[in-house]
């Protein structure tokens, strides 16, 4: 039988709820850590050795010869290790009267050398590369050196759009209501206090904001809205509302409603200021294709672990079917972070600007306009009221 609703996820904004998250290393490496242990967000579970970088010296270029009379002069050999500036090759002329020498520009360790051409590879040092928890909690799955899954009971706020990457600090409140701007003045009054934290509140957060926030070492930020100038300001061009997580910047920031002035939910604020000082994790980073991934704040409930089914998720019972009538947000340009109420929702696929045939919603924005959206670029954010 045909069904006029289709499965939309929402933000989660839970205060109790059982978090459970993948660490991975890129490559092989080995787990420092065993099931049944307890680590703390900085604990570093798994590490693995990165190659270095293979640069490849060309003797014949560097020397101005010909290959064949650089392969007898060789100093070095395949497997041996150099440093800068030791000497590779050495070649003797007229009679021994000149010689022509060539160091090497680098350290690291010789890899190749190519007597047709005399290229000589040198594979530079290997680099470190360290995981941490980032959540704090009981590790339940150790898989082959590459990952760790680290489970813990905890409150969790998911944003609609962030940047930057992982980050953790005590939960500190910026001290404005849900409907207010942070400023500059908002930091500078909080003082030292600033140092390590996490701040949450307000409906919009400015660049001057933001700048101080990273002069003063906040860990993380949290708050309703941002404009989009004051956005690539902060990241210094302009980003993608898509895919986010690798901006150079001095902390994650988690914005909960979605661009222009938009006030935090009371639900939210409040949740968060319930779990003031909490040691929190946060993560700025954003996926909203295909396997889609939410800025989250996870605030971890100093209690014995549960398992999953004792756990008290809120969101468990929850409605997500869309229907009309629900309250979404719209996730895409042109109507990205606005919301709105579902007005219709029509049975048969319809094209769309692009081209593209799909599955529709009617949905109603709060200016009282209607608008034609894909179902795809709707989350559901509450039930029908």
């Amino acid at each position: 039988m045909a069904s006029n609703s289709a499965y939309t996820p929402g933000l989660i904004a839970s205060p109790r709820t059982f978090v459970s998250r993948e660490r991975e290393l890129p490559l092989a490496g080995k787990a420092l850590v065993s099931i049944g242990d307890r680590v703390s967000s900085d604990t570093i579970v798994l590490e693995a050795e990165m190659p270095g970088d293979l640069e490849v010296v060309r003797l014949n270029e560097r020397l101005g010869l010909d290959p064949e009379d650089i392969i007898d002069h060789v100093l070095v050999s395949i497997g041996q290790n150099i440093t800068k500036g030791d000497l590779l090759c050495e070649v003797s002329s007229f009679f021994g009267l000149f010689k022509s020498r060539l160091q090497s520009p680098m350290s690291g360790t010789v890899e190749f050398f190519n007597a047709a051409n005399a290229h000589l590879g040198i594979r530079q040092a290997s680099q470190a590369l360290s995981i941490k928890a980032y959540l704090e909690g009981l590790v339940t799955q150790v898989r082959d050196g590459r990952s760790v899954t680290i489970e813990v009971e905890a409150s969790l706020v998911q944003g609609i759009f962030g940047v930057g990457g992982e980050s953790t600090g005590a939960l500190r409140s910026f001290g404005v209501c849900c409907h207010e701007m942070v400023t500059a003045k908002t930091v500078m009054d909080l003082g030292e206090s600033v140092r390590g934290a996490i701040l949450f509140g307000g409906a919009q957060i400015n660049d001057e904001a933001l700048s101080l926030l990273g002069e003063m070492k906040a860990s993380g930020a949290i708050t309703g809205s941002i404009d989009s100038r004051s956005l690539a300001r902060y990241v210094k061009h302009e980003v993608s509302a898509s895919t986010t997580g690798d901006e150079d910047v001095p902390f994650p920031l988690m914005i909960t409603e979605g661009f222009g002035f938009l006030p935090m939910s009371e639900r939210v604020n409040q949740m968060l200021k319930e779990r003031e000082s909490s040691p929190c994790s946060i993560s700025g980073v954003t996926q909203v294709r295909a396997g889609a991934c939410r800025p989250e704040a996870i605030i971890p409930i100093p209690v014995t672990l549960k398992t999953p089914d004792q756990a008290n998720n809120e969101w468990a019972g929850a409605d997500f079917a869309l229907k009309e009538g629900s309250l979404v947000k719209l996730i895409r340009e042109p109507y990205f972070g606005m919301n709105a109420r579902v007005a219709c929702l029509p049975r048969e696929p319809q094209a769309i600007e692009t081209g593209a045939v799909v599955r529709i919603a009617i949905v109603q924005l709060e200016d009282g306009q209607e608008a034609k959206v894909p179902r795809a670029n709707l989350e559901l954010t509450g039930s029908i009221s």
